[in-house]
This record gives C-alpha cells, structure tokens and sequence, in this order.
C-alpha cells in the first residue's frame, strides 16, 4: 500500500477559501475512488494558521495511476486554486505499519 501525503499552506487571506474549495471538489471526488483504502483531511487547529494536509492510502501504484495519472509521483493543481497557495508538496511512502480500531470509521467532523 501506498501513503500518498499532500500538504499545502494557503496565502494570507485565502485559509478559508482554500478549505471551501477543498471541500467542494477534493472530498466528493475521493468517496467513490477504485483502490483508496483511507483518506483523511486536516485543517489547522489555530484559528490564523494556513497549513493544510490530506493523507491518502492506496491499495496499489496501479490503483493511484488510476487516479492521479502517468505522473501520480507528481503534483498538479488546478490553476484556481495554485492561485490561492503559497506552497503545496506532495510525498508518497511505503505503507509500513497500521493500526485498526474504532477511529478507523471516523467521518467527517463538521
């Protein structure tokens, strides 16, 4: 399995437009995806910081080509939404260890 790590930080003034817009497309478009075993979603606990991240897990390489393309290794960001970032990055990571439980039914919190 695959830990696909993508992290972002909005520019001033854009934190809440970013996390609207990630909402709106990004969420919706990860719950019907063959092979994405988890996705998770964090927004900043303090009320000013602009850093964002979405942890992915995929079941195969095969199963996030499918997804993200040829280049899944790379990031491609629509050009609306590069516009509202200072920075964004995006890793991928072995899956090496998990644990399962009852934080694994989690669903969004707001």
């Amino acid at each position: 399995m695959i830990l696909r790590i993508f992290r972002a930080r909005a520019l001033p003034g854009e934190a809440a437009g970013f996390e609207e817009r990630a909402r709106a497309l990004g969420f919706d478009r990860m719950k019907p995806t063959p092979g994405l075993r988890a996705w998770f979603a964090g927004k900043p606990l303090d009320a000013d910081a602009r850093d964002f991240v979405m942890i992915t897990v995929w079941e195969s390489e095969d199963a996030l080509r499918a997804f993200a393309g040829a280049a899944w290794r790379d990031l491609e960001l629509p050009a609306d939404e590069r516009d509202t970032l200072e920075l964004a990055d995006v890793e991928h990571f072995a899956l090496h260890a998990a644990a399962y439980g009852p934080a694994a039914g989690a669903s969004d919190p707001d």
